[in-house]
């Protein structure tokens, strides 16, 4: 579904979990924006380079910010990436997840789970390496049942 300022789509691959289910969760995005800052959800379109001959629009969180430049990476991910605004084409607003719409501007669960998730890298690295791999168990049995 595509509108002038906004657009949804559906969620594909792991690198925001466990937020973010692949094949499951939509994401709403404004194309408006004044801002960005730390922890805001962003799409931005991937440069073409040897790694990556196609273009893509990835979805990933803003760690840190300087002037123009981002320091980039998905929740479930230990690997950064610095992306200029340009390449920006919009902000989380919202997602389903399990057929319930999350506001990130009011629903508290949501700043409870960034806080927590985003807190500290040294926090973020045992997260991804211990906790990640039930959750996935868990949504797997959820979503079969």
């Amino acid at each position: 579904m595509n509108f002038d300022n906004e657009f949804v789509t559906i969620i594909k691959g792991n690198s925001m979990f466990p937020m973010l289910i692949s094949d499951i969760s939509s994401i709403y995005m404004t194309r408006k924006f004044d801002q960005l800052r730390q922890n805001d959800i962003i799409a931005y379109k991937h440069p073409i380079d040897e790694l990556h001959p196609v273009e893509k629009i990835r979805v990933h969180r803003i760690l840190k910010t300087d002037e123009n430049d981002y320091l980039v990476a998905g929740d479930n991910s230990l690997t950064f990436e610095s992306i200029k605004e340009q390449m920006v084409i919009g902000v989380l607003k919202g997602f389903c997840r399990k057929k319930k719409y999350v506001d990130c501007k009011n629903h508290k669960g949501y700043k409870i789970y960034t806080l927590f998730w985003c807190g500290s890298m040294k926090r973020r690295n045992f997260l991804i390496k211990y906790i990640n791999p039930l959750l996935q168990k868990i949504d797997k049995y959820q979503i079969r049942n």
